[in-house]
């Protein structure tokens, strides 16, 4: 039974989200200020906090600060009738899991409960399995800086606590496949075989045959039985890249293996159980080829119970240095040279150059690189691509420019963001106050003039 600590000096409100919540199976607990919210959380370890930012000892913000110095797996949620946009920012920006204002709708409440809870029981499923991703050291195609590689690193995290298919898509060389061993390495089935199969190399006559196995006698040449990839995968991952190179008659056996656990070697009679965790990856959109009838629909939809794009590395400037300097130095173990620095020459040549082939064609050319070398330092001349074509040429100026577009609608995102979050604080605050502009300001805490100078800037009726 999960433990709630309501962190309000409002009396009624603990009796208010009492009465909503008694029906739901939680133990509420209540503390009028910081200084006994901060005692009950080292005693007695609630599972979630509700927390109003404003209390009669201490700011909100700073309580949220020491409650995620003692515990930073606790989730909070803020409650506050003070609802402006810089205290909700401060709140989300200090690790809150949300934000809602009073009055609050019960529905709202309970949803944002569940979602918090849920969070934390991701993060201590985490922690169990260990902090740091197991098999990170080889992920050499997902280290950088860059928001998409952290998103990415996340979502490998919570995916692999699952046992769900997973389709992954993006350009060759981008690192699909170093994602689908990461999901294996920090899944439950790590201990069992991870088996890849490569779709686009295997011979259409043979996919058949090598997938899903054969009895003796099952065509010519079919002189004893063989044992299937998928069985030679059983308790553990297949990894099935490029999978939009599957026949039509492969994917309608595939569907079925996925559909029901079960498959048919080629001649055989009986079906075999199996029991093998799908992992999928493609560099073009399946969309498309479903739309085109090349693939079949309801593959597509079995495949992508969850998805995980890879960017490629043009689109993700942040990450050329990092990867660099990590090939550099894994080289330098291969090749048993000391080279140690990249001049800033060269690391201005890496970051204009839109690399078509992504991490895999970096890799390789910080390997001629440092072969090239004649000292500890690589310099322009030792990287040997070029801008040969006036396309490669555009491109590389183009990409970074692409970055800073990306950059720019990010920040246009936030605006649109920022901007339905003060519309909702308005419209919540003239609910509560039946309409009356005066009273919602001294609600929000804001002068009369700047209420009616928000509504019409964010283009909101005055009948709102």
């Amino acid at each position: 039974m999960e433990k709630i600590l309501i962190v309000d000096d409002e009396k009624d409100l603990f009796w208010t989200i009492t009465n909503l919540l008694n029906d739901e199976g939680y133990t509420l607990m209540v503390a009028n200020d910081g200084k006994n919210a901060l005692i009950q959380i080292k005693d007695a370890s609630p599972d979630l906090v509700i927390l109003d930012l404003k209390l009669p000892d201490i700011n909100g913000i700073d309580l949220l600060s020491k409650i995620k110095e003692i515990d930073s797996n606790i989730p909070v949620v803020i409650l506050t009738a003070y609802g402006e946009v810089s205290s909700a920012v401060s709140a989300m920006k200090m690790g809150a899991i949300d934000y809602i204002i009073k009055p609050f709708d019960i529905n709202e409440l309970r949803s944002s409960i569940k979602k918090a809870l849920h969070i934390r029981d991701i993060s201590l499923n985490r922690k169990t399995k260990g902090e740091r991703l197991r098999g990170s050291q080889d992920s050499e195609g997902l280290i950088g800086n860059s928001p998409q590689i952290h998103n990415i690193i996340e979502q490998i995290k919570i995916v692999a606590l699952s046992d769900m298919t997973v389709l992954i898509q993006g350009e060759s060389g981008t690192g699909k496949d170093l994602a689908a061993k990461l999901l294996h390495s920090n899944s439950s089935r790590s201990h069992k075989p991870f088996v890849t199969v490569d779709c686009g190399t295997l011979p259409e006559s043979l996919i058949e045959s090598e997938m899903f196995g054969y009895e003796k006698g099952a065509f010519t040449g079919a002189e004893k039985t063989k044992v299937g990839i998928f069985e030679l995968a059983n308790g553990g991952t297949i990894f099935l890249n490029e999978i939009g190179n599957l026949s039509e008659s492969a994917q309608r056996k595939f569907l079925g293996i996925l559909e029901n656990r079960q498959l048919q070697r080629l001649g055989g009679k009986k079906a075999i159980d199996v029991d093998v965790r799908v992992i999928a990856a493609t560099n073009l959109p399946l969309k498309g080829a479903v739309k085109d009838g090349k693939f079949r629909q309801d593959l597509f939809f079995r495949l992508s119970q969850l998805f995980i794009y890879i960017p490629p590395l043009r689109y993700r400037v942040e990450d050329i240095l990092p990867l660099a300097k990590y090939f550099l130095n894994k080289a330098n173990l291969e090749i048993k040279k000391e080279v140690k620095t990249i001049s800033p020459e060269a690391e201005k040549k890496l970051l204009l150059y839109p690399w078509p082939g992504n991490v895999r064609e970096l890799k390789n050319a910080i390997k001629r690189a440092e072969l090239m070398a004649k000292d500890s330092t690589i310099r322009m001349e030792d990287l040997s691509f070029d801008f040969e074509s006036e396309g490669t040429l555009n491109a590389s100026c183009s990409h970074l420019d692409l970055a800073k577009d990306v950059d720019h609608q990010f920040r246009i995102d936030v605006r649109k963001a920022m901007n339905e979050l003060e519309r909702e604080v308005i419209r919540k605050a003239l609910a509560q106050a039946h309409g009356n502009k005066k009273k919602a300001a001294e609600i929000l805490g804001i002068r009369r003039s700047t209420i009616y100078y928000k509504m019409e800037s964010l283009g909101m009726k005055t009948d709102e």
